[in-house]
């Protein structure tokens, strides 16, 4: 970063000028980014205009000198009624003011009104007699209020004259008709016009559907400012890249924000997604550390520790949690994920269904209820669930994945395969993805689109043993003994010589054993069996009969070379 203290005096204005008109989320982050700077320490505050970079002057805290004192203090007071969530209140304080800040408070507290009332009917998660309707059915006055905001912004004299913060504005009101192309244009300008409204980054996040997207995306987007450097990587982390990606991203901040905790946190999501969970419970055990009373991201951190089977600290977690604020979602799915731990599955579903209570529109906590209802086999439920997430977030593969999963169950493995296609299609780098779609494609004896699949899943496999084994059964199904022999040695090869024998290495021996007899190699026939003899199970029955076979074979070939030699 060229100019260091520059970049700390606008995130400090940022703070301001987002907390101005209400955009507190963006406040939030600004502020903390700021005290992570390595500059926050001793840039010099900005009590005077002198102080103040030449970037930062456009956007001045207070209201213009030339708008008269009422409407000043109808912004204050609007502002209060902001905070305290009173937003009908706050617009109606606000009328007739023609100022700008105003103008954008106005609108701004209409909409979040509108989007409560339409949160407020919907359906309770998993309630008894839960309407079926989508969002939009039941949105009518967030849509209407959507449409007066772009009448009144959007209009042909209005629009050239928009701020960042208005183009912000407009851009959430496209992304809530789900225009992403038009609210993705007007959220490039917002960037462009002010860079350090977070909120506008994220929204132009959610616009992108792929990665392909946010490739061809940035050449629009401001050179040279650190937070388009932020933006890159945390998109990447929204679009699931790999984490060697979204930490190369994070690399160019690091001088800067040495020890960020927002950059701490999307290298911890990033290894979370890789299923690399002891790198990603680490730095959220530093995250913590740092920060103790930080709930972002503690529903991640417990997904963590409950794959990882971490009772204790799980435990931890979720007392630790209710003590700093029980009504939070994000506690709330921490405690979830400890009863789900403990097998409790109906006191897990209460505590997400509390978290949607909070927060409707919470995509964590439907995603992990749909988990806890397949595994009290509600079905029903747990597709609801997982439809909801993927109506709010269609990038969630977890929801498709469980969706995939349910109708698996359900024994409709057309309807899964499509799911299952769509988490794939979102994770291509998830070896275990390819391998269940295989096993669909598999139970739909297509065979050949199975194979591709088990060849995707070789690539990057955890577990490349269970693979090999897994493709070779394939070809011995469809009758391709040779490629099932060849895929049967390549899995005996790659197995861990430090494990135990499981039952696939006997299946795996057994099958190579009577290759191997077929081609009259009774030595290393022998050698496999011996292996399955060791080991014991349902095929040990089988294996000493092919050992008798195979002496008895060996003996008639000793008699016969005596004889010829007579």
């Amino acid at each position: 970063m060229k100019d260091a203290a520059h970049a700390a005096a606008l995130l400090r204005a940022a703070v301001a000028e987002c907390s101005s008109r209400g955009l507190t989320f963006a406040a939030k982050w600004a502020a903390e980014t700021l005290v992570d700077h390595r500059e926050a320490a001793w840039c010099p505050a900005m009590t005077d205009h002198a102080a103040r970079p030449a970037s930062a002057l456009a956007y001045e805290t207070d209201l213009p000198p030339s708008s008269p004192a009422s409407t000043c203090d109808r912004c204050l007071l609007a502002r209060t009624y902001f905070d305290l969530k009173e937003f009908d209140r706050a617009a109606f304080v606000l009328q007739g003011c023609t100022d700008r800040r105003c103008r954008f408070l106005r609108l701004y507290a209409r909409y979040m009104a509108a989007e409560r009332r339409c949160e407020e009917r919907l359906p309770v998660a998993g309630g008894a007699g839960a309407d079926s309707r989508s969002d939009e059915d039941l949105g009518e006055d967030s849509n209407a209020a959507v449409a007066t905001i772009l009448e009144e912004l959007v209009a042909p004299q209005e629009e050239a004259q928009l701020d960042g913060f208005e183009r912000y504005l407009v851009g959430l009101c496209y992304r809530r008709q789900r225009l992403s192309t038009r609210a993705r244009s007007h959220l490039i300008r917002s960037v462009h016009l002010y860079p350090y409204n977070w909120s506008a980054w994220t929204e132009l996040a959610a616009c992108l559907p792929t990665m392909a997207a946010l490739e061809d995306l940035i050449p629009q987007l401001p050179t040279g400012s650190f937070m388009t450097q932020f933006f890159l990587a945390h998109a990447r982390l929204e679009l699931h890249a790999p984490p060697d990606v979204v930490v190369a991203a994070t690399r160019p901040l690091q001088p800067d924000f040495p020890e960020g905790r927002f950059l701490t946190a999307l290298r911890a999501t990033a290894y979370y997604h890789a299923r690399e969970f002891e790198e990603a419970e680490s730095l959220f055990d530093w995250l913590f550390r740092q920060d103790p009373y930080r709930l972002d991201q503690a529903d991640v951190y417990s997904n963590i520790l409950y794959v990882m089977e971490s009772r204790p600290k799980l435990s931890y977690l979720a007392h630790h949690c209710a003590e700093v604020d029980r009504f939070r979602p994000e506690t709330c799915c921490v405690i979830g994920n400890y009863y789900g731990l403990r097998t409790e599955h109906e006191k897990a579903v209460v505590y997400f269904q509390r978290a949607l209570k909070l927060n409707r529109r919470y995509l964590s906590a439907w995603t992990l209820m749909g988990h806890e209802y397949v595994e009290l086999k509600n079905t029903a439920a747990a597709i609801d669930a997982y439809r909801r997430a993927v109506e709010m977030d269609e990038r969630d593969h977890r929801a498709w994945s469980g969706l995939g999963q349910t109708y698996e169950f359900l024994k409709m493995p057309h309807y899964a395969l499509y799911y299952y296609q769509k988490a794939a299609a979102l994770r291509p780098f998830d070896t275990r993805l390819w391998s269940v779609l295989a096993g669909c494609y598999e139970v739909c004896e297509r065979y050949d689109e199975a194979v591709q699949c088990y060849d995707r899943a070789l690539l990057e496999s955890e577990n490349e043993f269970e693979t090999l084994t897994q493709l070779a059964r394939l070809y011995a199904k469809m009758g391709k003994d040779t490629e099932a022999t060849e895929h049967y040695q390549l899995a005996l090869r790659s197995y861990p010589p430090d494990e135990p024998r499981s039952d696939a290495y006997v299946e795996t021996c057994l099958h190579l054993a009577r290759y191997e007899k077929a081609r009259g190699n009774y030595t290393a026939a022998n050698q496999h069996l011996t292996a399955v003899v060791d080991h014991g199970g349902e095929d040990l029955q089988e294996a000493r009969a092919l050992q008798r076979e195979i002496q008895s074979l060996i003996a008639a070939r000793l008699k016969a070379s005596f004889v010829s030699v007579q």
